[in-house]
């Protein structure tokens, strides 16, 4: 089913519709929470806010541009909030489990995993911003535009967070392999 039927069958209160949506979306939105909030449990809860308030504004939804933008909009709004209302002490280097490719062996499991790990920990040493910008475009999927939008800037800020934070974490991980 394609996303516009998603949507509409979504708006005639069709449970089933909300449930593939989610189904299609909720490892976009996880990894994004997870990338702003550097913390699985936190991410978790702020994936399930996005959707109780998505399935409780069912009649009030007005998508602007495609499902996925919007949802993955509202992820990075909610985790927004949840980082301003931090504690100055709370742990920012708790370990994150990403989900692991279910096909592959173990060894290719672990590999893989590592790999993420070391990619994750990598874009924890950008600026708060340029991996707010970096999740946005390579996991959200949004345009350098729609980033723009999003956090209140120019394009060409967004832009420029993106490549520095590219380059930060080029320089992180040869920096790590040659260590």
């Amino acid at each position: 089913m394609d996303e516009q039927a998603l949507i509409s069958q979504y708006l005639k209160g069709d449970m089933k519709a909300l449930e593939e949506i989610y189904h299609l979306y909720k490892t976009t939105m996880f990894t994004v929470a997870c990338c702003m909030l550097k913390s699985h449990e936190k991410a978790e809860d702020c994936v399930h806010d996005v959707f109780v308030k998505f399935t409780g504004q069912a009649g009030q939804i007005k998508i602007k541009s495609n499902l996925k933008s919007y949802l993955v909009s509202s992820v990075a709004n909610r985790a927004r909030d949840m980082m301003r209302k931090r504690t100055p002490d709370s742990d920012a280097s708790e370990w994150i489990e990403l989900e692991e490719a279910s096909e592959a062996g173990p060894l290719l499991k672990l590999l893989k995993f590592e790999e993420t790990q070391e990619v994750y920990q990598a874009l924890m040493h950008c600026q708060l911003d340029q991996r707010e910008v970096i999740t946005l475009r390579l996991h959200g999927g949004l345009t350098f535009k729609q980033i723009a939008k999003e956090c209140g800037i120019s394009t060409s800020t967004a832009k420029s967070r993106y490549r520095y934070g590219l380059e930060k974490l080029r320089n992180h991980l040869s920096s790590e392999a040659t260590s």
